[in-house]
């Protein structure tokens, strides 16, 4: 592949070559195989690159899904697609009768973007490589293309739709905004009770309390300060706000449902 490509953004230890211009641009792409629908691999794919996908209505041969992020100047553009329904043995003549004989194809590719001048094109292309490569490791990749995508196109079918119906399904979901109230006032009750928020590092840390009079957020070491949250709102979103990447730490870049943070949060209090 040329050097078409991305990199890593600027950083205080490189210094910009104004000199150059445009962006380097390239891609990688691959096939794999997975047992799971195209909506849960979806997730898996989520997950694994940090990536929020979307369906694309446009593409109505294969489902497909697209996202895209960008830091520090570098875009990357992912796409995934549902590929096929191949089968598990490597002959098989019999039209297909027990979906768990058969497993999914999909394809995964990556572009990505990045301005010339914060990197060189042998930087960019290592840049590329070494991201892709630690994704492919957690998939089953081989080559594609296969005589399966018209003969087990029924199932092909009928995994789309179903995953087409759980994407409906969980769109529709709403949260009940009374638990989530009820979970708040029980942290607020905490605090004036005497309980608190507290996290520490090593340049110093944060207390969210309550002083008998007012809600106060106090931070200590490097960058001390005294922060005073008047209303019961102001805290709460103080609260949320502290806790915001914590709580979706271990999902990201999903979101939990609010519910779910407000437990967590709940947890925190000592």
């Amino acid at each position: 592949m040329s050097a078409n490509d991305v990199t890593h953004p600027k950083t205080k230890f490189v210094e910009a070559d104004n000199t150059q211009r445009g962006e380097w641009f390239d891609h990688r792409e691959t096939f794999f195989w997975h047992d799971r629908t195209p909506h849960e691999v979806k997730f898996e794919i989520e997950k694994l690159t940090g990536t929020l996908l979307a369906r694309d209505a446009t593409q109505a041969e294969r489902l497909t899904y697209v996202g895209d992020s960008s830091s520090g100047g570098t875009r990357r553009v992912l796409r995934l697609r549902f590929e096929a329904v191949t089968p598990r043995r490597p002959y098989m003549f019999e039209p297909w009768t027990d979906p768990r004989e058969y497993r999914n194809q999909f394809s995964l590719r990556v572009e990505m973007a990045t301005p010339r001048k914060w990197v060189t094109g042998e930087a960019f292309q290592r840049n590329l490589d070494r991201a892709f490569e630690h994704w492919t490791l957690r998939l089953l990749c081989g080559p594609g293309g296969n005589d399966w995508v018209d003969r087990l196109k029924p199932l092909y079918d009928r995994q789309v739709a179903e995953s087409l119906a759980r994407e409906a399904m969980e769109a529709q979901k709403k949260e009940d905004p009374r638990a989530i109230a009820d979970l708040q006032l029980a942290v607020l009750e905490s605090l004036r009770a005497g309980m608190r928020f507290s996290a520490a590092h090593k340049e110093g840390g944060t207390i969210l309390s309550f002083n008998g009079q007012t809600f106060l957020r106090s931070d200590y070491g490097e960058e001390p300060g005294l922060r005073i949250y008047a209303t019961d709102a102001e805290m709460l979103q103080a609260i949320r706000d502290f806790y915001d990447w914590e709580s979706r730490r271990d999902c990201y870049p999903h979101r939990p449902p609010e519910l779910e943070v407000w437990r967590y949060i709940r947890q925190q209090l000592r």
